[in-house]
Formats: C-alpha cells, sequence, structure tokens
C-alpha cells in the first residue's frame, strides 16, 4: 500500500506540476529545444566555459537527498539541466542556487520538465534572483528585515542586542526556495507557491519558521548557538504552512513595493559605482602617462557620450560629433581638475598630442568595456 500510494503521488506531481504551472507548453512549444541546447554546445570551446566547471564542482553539493547518494545517473541528468540553463542564458551562466533548486526538481520530474520549470522560476517570478548581481535576493533581505520587526518586533530586537546580521540567515534560504532547510514536501509546497503567488510567499514562509521557535530564540544571547540552532531547527510541514499562510498571509504590500523600489535604485548607483571602480583601475594598468584620477575623467566624459544606438556587444564606439563633445568635455573637466600644469583646455590639448598614441589606447580601453552591464 505504501508503494503504491507514493508511486501514485509522485506520478501525480509529475504530470500536475508542469501543466498547471504552463512550463508543458513551453515544452510542448519548443519540443527539440533542450536536446538542441546540449548537443549544439558539447564542442572544447563551449566545455571552456568557466561555468561549465563551476556546475561540475557544484554537482556532488547539490543534494542530501538519499537519490542522489552515489547515483551518477541521478548526477549526469542534473549536469545537463544545469548546463542547459546556463547555455539558454550565458550572460546570467550559473549562479548560486540554481543546482539546489533542480535537484529538487529532479526527484519528481524527468530532465526536460525539469528544465522547463526552472526557466519558468528564473525567467518570471524568480528572474532578479537569478542573475549575476543577485540583486532581487539582496534586495529582499532588507524587506524581510523590515517585515521581522513589523511582525516579530520582540525576536528582530534581540538580534541587534546579541548583533547578528538577519541576512546571515535569510539570505540562502531565499536562494534556494527554502529546499534543504525545510523537509521535502514543505519546500515542494514552498516553490509551487512561488509558482502561483509570486515571491513574497518566500516572507511568509520565513517568518513562520521564525514564529514557530521564537520563544527557544529569545533566550539564546550567543550568536554561534542561535545560528546552530537555526540549522537543526525542525518544522512541521502542516503547521508551518499553517501559520505562513494564516498569520503571515496578509503582508503590507505597499511598504514592500517602496522597500524593494528604493533598494533597487540604491543598489544600480552602487553596482554602477563599483564597476566604475574597476574599470578605471583596469585602464589605469595600461601604459601611460594619465594618472587614475586622469582617467577617472576621460572614462566619465566617454561613457557620458555613448549611447544606446551606438553600443555593442563588444563595448562602444562614437559618432564624430560624439567624439568631438566627448573631446571637449574631457578637455574642460581635466581643466577644471587642475591636473598637472594643465589648467586651460588649450594646455589638455598639448598633453593628449605629446601622448598621442597612448590616449588613443585609453580611448579605445574605455570603449571596450561592457556598457550593457549597466542594465543588471
Amino acid at each position: 500500500t505504501t508503494t503504491t500510494t507514493t508511486t501514485t503521488t509522485t506520478t501525480s506531481t509529475t504530470t500536475i506540476r508542469p501543466l498547471l504551472s504552463g512550463s508543458s507548453y513551453l515544452n510542448d512549444i519548443h519540443p527539440y529545444y533542450y536536446q538542441q541546447l546540449l548537443s549544439s554546445h558539447q564542442d572544447d570551446d563551449s566545455r571552456k566555459k568557466k561555468f561549465i566547471s563551476e556546475i561540475h564542482t557544484d554537482l556532488h553539493r547539490s543534494s542530501d537527498h538519499p537519490y542522489y547518494s552515489g547515483n551518477q545517473q541521478a548526477l549526469l541528468r542534473l549536469k545537463n539541466v544545469l548546463e542547459a540553463l546556463a547555455w539558454r542564458n550565458e550572460k546570467v551562466g550559473y549562479c548560486q542556487g540554481m543546482n539546489i533548486v533542480a535537484a529538487h526538481l529532479l526527484l519528481y520530474l524527468d530532465e526536460e520538465q525539469c528544465f522547463w520549470l526552472m526557466v519558468l522560476l528564473m525567467e518570471t517570478q524568480l528572474s532578479d534572483y537569478y542573475n549575476t548581481s543577485l540583486i532581487g535576493a539582496k534586495i529582499d533581505q532588507r524587506v524581510f528585515d523590515h517585515l521581522l520587526s513589523t511582525f516579530l518586533p520582540k525576536l528582530k530586537k534581540h538580534l541587534e542586542k546579541i548583533q547578528l546580521d538577519l541576512e546571515v540567515i535569510t539570505f540562502s534560504w531565499f536562494m534556494v526556495s527554502f529546499v534543504g532547510i525545510i523537509e521535502t514536501e514543505a519546500a515542494s509546497r514552498v516553490i509551487d507557491c512561488v509558482i502561483f503567488q509570486g515571491v513574497d510567499v518566500f516572507f511568509s514562509i520565513a517568518l513562520a519558521m521564525f514564529k514557530l521557535h521564537e520563544k527557544q530564540l529569545l533566550a539564546i544571547d550567543d550568536v554561534g548557538e542561535f545560528l546552530e540552532y537555526m540549522r537543526e531547527a525542525k518544522y512541521d510541514t502542516n503547521t508551518l504552512m499553517e501559520v505562513a499562510f494564516g498569520e503571515f498571509s496578509i503582508l503590507p504590500a505597499d511598504e514592500i513595493r517602496a522597500i524593494r523600489n528604493g533598494d533597487r535604485l540604491d543598489a544600480a548607483h552602487v553596482a554602477a559605482a563599483t564597476r566604475r571602480r574597476k574599470e578605471v583601475t583596469e585602464v589605469a594598468l595600461l601604459p601611460t602617462t594619465f594618472t587614475p584620477l586622469q582617467i577617472a575623467i576621460l572614462y566619465d566624459a566617454f561613457h557620458a557620450c555613448c549611447d544606446a544606438s551606438t553600443s555593442t556587444t563588444t563595448g562602444a564606439t562614437l559618432t564624430f560629433k560624439q567624439f568631438s563633445k566627448f573631446f571637449h568635455q574631457f578637455c574642460s573637466a581635466f581643466a577644471a581638475a587642475r591636473c598637472d600644469s594643465c589648467r586651460t583646455e588649450e594646455a589638455v590639448v598639448k598633453k593628449v598630442l605629446d601622448g598621442g598614441d597612448k590616449f588613443i589606447r585609453l580611448c579605445n580601453a574605455c570603449s571596450a568595456m561592457d556598457l550593457s552591464a549597466s542594465s543588471d
């Protein structure tokens, strides 16, 4: 009887989840897409991609489920799904959490079904989580910190008292959709809820997890003990779901939206500043008579004159009109900064002309910087 029940449940899950989520429709309209992704990337150059080695490294630490213990065929299925996902979106490639979620879904689905359900998750509900910056998951830590203050203020104050950053605990929960954190059945329910209700489900689940152990947690004053308790904490699936979708079913949507929008703008500014600092440093390593400050002025002037129409996958080019504008802005800013003895635009022009080929190399280096990165 037990065997029959398990088989029926698995078969039902395998059939219903792709059907209701819409991932089976994606499979139907692209019948050979998955196989073609894998077969068309077997050459030596493709296998040298960084994300291929990252995937292979993570395969054996993707799941503690007995299904994967010594099961090379299961690991091969997981490898295929992760590689196909990476080839579908090479800009993202492979990032944290993908292996955990895919390994979980493969307990119920075949390779192709798993691939399309992962596509659905990664490109809709969790699109801000699975990208090069992980910006969505990072911003949602701030959102959850606010929600904890609202719904469990005593626990929030206790965390501040023992100086424990909430993100240390919850960031990984969100990135793996709670797989491996709560029971397998409960994690499956969470993923189903994300598909149909959106990522805000994570907040309800996390609040319920803290609520169920709040009394014990308030008695722990040591950070190490607190973290160890959370790692070992157990949750009855039905109780967890009842608390999450009972007590924490209604969340302040306007507040969540405001925090996300504000943090997204801040995060974009920080990312742009970090990228600028990195790229200016790289350009400064070139043979040149210009200082890092002067290179930063050149960099800012160059990119201020670029637009989407002149950017390419390998960088950017300027029309003559744009170059004239750039050169004028560069000379003005350079002179205003009183760099070296160049206190007039004429002196800057002379320095540039004296530098000749070095200035051209600097412009080429600036133009090679990936402008498309600003859209992450």
